[in-house]
């Protein structure tokens, strides 16, 4: 109906666009997420090895930490144990980074 009202308005016949086959069209938005998503994922996989190392030190800081809570038993108030525990964790922590046969005694323990 409104092609016919605007054939009479412009007394030309207009006629309609012929589709044409795909032929080897390529689609751009796919070909810039593929690459984004290439270097995402490399990123991503970055990421996972420095995260890694972050949870294992995390771990062994655990180690070391309830191991010095089972050693420690000195009278002394919460807060205060807390903060003792804590820093004897970091201290260790560095010493076993530094030194192989420290780090090998909190592999191993923990059962």
């Amino acid at each position: 109906m409104v092609i016919r009202w605007f054939q009479s308005w412009l007394k030309t016949k207009v006629t309609p666009v012929a589709k044409t086959p795909e032929q080897n069209l390529m689609d751009i938005a796919h070909e810039v997420l593929a690459r984004d998503a290439l270097e995402r994922n490399e990123e991503l996989k970055g990421l996972e090895k420095l995260g890694s190392s972050v949870f294992n030190q995390r771990r062994k800081k655990e180690k070391i930490r309830s191991k010095i809570k089972s050693v420690l038993s000195l009278p002394m108030t919460e807060e205060e144990s807390f903060e003792m525990v804590d820093e004897i964790t970091e201290k260790i922590g560095e010493v076993c980074e530094a030194d192989s046969r420290m780090n090998r005694l909190f592999e191993k323990s923990q059962s």
